[in-house]
Order: C-alpha cells, then structure tokens, then sequence
C-alpha cells in the first residue's frame, strides 16, 4: 500500500472513543485498517479511513438495536 495507516492510529481511536465507544476503540480501528489495506489506494486516504470507521459504527449500532429489539 502506498501510505502509512499507523500515522494515524491514534487520531482515529480518539475519534472513536469521543464518540461513545470507549472499549471497542482500539478493535474498530483495527477492523478498519484490515478492510483498508484490503482495498485499491484511495485518492484521499485519511477522508476514506474515517469513512471506513463510520462505516463500521453504524453496522454495529444496527446489529446492537436488532439483537436489544429481539431481547425484549
């Protein structure tokens, strides 16, 4: 890949936790570089990594709300 994601890690696991999700931080950061480095060089990098990490987020909270609607 022809850019460092490292540079980045602790910015993108601040901007995760600051959104609420203080534990998960570190594994949706690294779930995020994973489908990052298994994708074609973004014009942009850093936008397409935060897009990634959204990405991520609303999936999970969708699977939270389907799984907390069965529960109750």
């Amino acid at each position: 890949m022809g850019f460092d994601l490292e540079r980045w890690r602790g910015e993108i696991v601040s901007f995760v936790r600051r959104l609420g999700y203080e534990r998960e931080a570190e594994d949706i950061v690294q779930e995020a570089f994973l489908r990052v480095l298994c994708q074609s060089r973004p014009n942009h990098p850093r936008a397409w990594l935060y897009q990634v990490v959204m990405n991520l987020l609303r999936d999970g909270d969708r699977k939270r709300f389907r799984h907390d609607r069965y529960l109750a």
